[in-house]
């Protein structure tokens, strides 16, 4: 396991990255986790062609959908019945520091007809996430909050109805046009 993505990228042989995303997936559904799809954490996936055309694979192979979108900074030829995201939206560390309300408020002022994705990553910022995520400013407890607290907020809310947006699961992606 690498410390760093940077690690994982200059580092990681594609063999050994597809035992782990397996072994992942099989853990989850020994837990009993009815999956709805695969991430790539930190778009690892996507540090070379041999390892995201594992990650897809995989998805095929487990009937899932894998997030994947045409602004790839490696190029590969995606097969048919691959899901590919239009736009993919996360808030980078200089978005925390204006203000992430403002950013997800523009970010929803302005998306497009689509299939679209805002990464966030929600948690409580209490004592438990905070162990978790240590000191770090990026993605840490702190952030976590401001995500829950503006996705959960009327304001959110009230920008999704303006802007006429259609939400949807990756479930509903799985279940509909996987499966």
């Amino acid at each position: 396991m690498f410390e760093t993505k940077v690690q994982i990228i200059k580092n990681a042989v594609a063999d050994d990255v597809e035992k782990e995303f397996r072994a992942q997936i099989f853990k989850a559904i020994e837990a009993g986790i009815d999956l709805t799809h695969i991430d790539t954490h930190m778009y690892t996936a996507f540090s070379n062609n041999e390892i995201l055309l594992k990650y897809i694979s995989l998805g095929k192979e487990f009937k899932l959908p894998v997030l994947i979108t045409y602004k790839l900074p490696i190029s590969t030829w995606f097969s048919k019945n691959v899901i590919v995201v239009d736009q993919l939206y996360c808030a980078q560390p200089e978005d925390y520091i204006q203000g992430l309300n403002d950013y997800y408020c523009e970010v929803l002022r302005s998306i497009k007809p689509g299939l679209n994705s805002i990464l966030v990553h929600t948690a409580f910022n209490n004592k438990e996430m905070q162990d978790i995520t240590g000191d770090q400013p990026d993605f840490g407890s702190a952030w976590r909050q401001a995500d829950y607290d503006f996705f959960t907020s009327d304001q959110c809310r009230q920008l999704i109805q303006d802007n006429d947006i259609q939400l949807i699961t990756w479930r509903e992606i799985r279940d509909k046009l996987i499966r």
